[in-house]
């Protein structure tokens, strides 16, 4: 297993891409401010970029100090295939990625 701790931009940017075949078992995302922010999850294929149309997860609200926990569904990527992730507020949500080899 492999952990990659980001902390989001207002622009989307890569969180995890995928050398080899690798499985997303669980995201944790962290407001750390005090105020509410939205963040958005890209499923995003080898060689593109992170738009409406690889959208997975779009401006799910956060309140300030608190965790989202993706964990129920898992996301198979292939080489060069990547998660990207942005937020409202810059600095504020941090997105734990924990993957596996598969």
């Amino acid at each position: 297993m492999a952990l990659t701790n980001t902390t989001l931009d207002t622009a989307p940017a890569a969180l995890f891409t995928s050398t080899g075949s690798n499985a997303v078992i669980v995201m944790y995302l962290c407001n750390t401010g005090t105020t509410p922010a939205e963040f958005s999850l890209y499923a995003v294929p080898a060689g593109a970029t992170a738009d409406a149309s690889t959208t997975i997860y779009s401006q799910v609200s956060l309140t300030g100090s608190d965790t989202y926990v993706l964990d129920t569904e898992r996301l198979l990527l292939d080489d060069g295939d990547s998660v990207w992730g942005s937020a409202s507020v810059a600095a504020n949500v941090v997105v734990t990625v924990n993957t596996i080899a598969v």
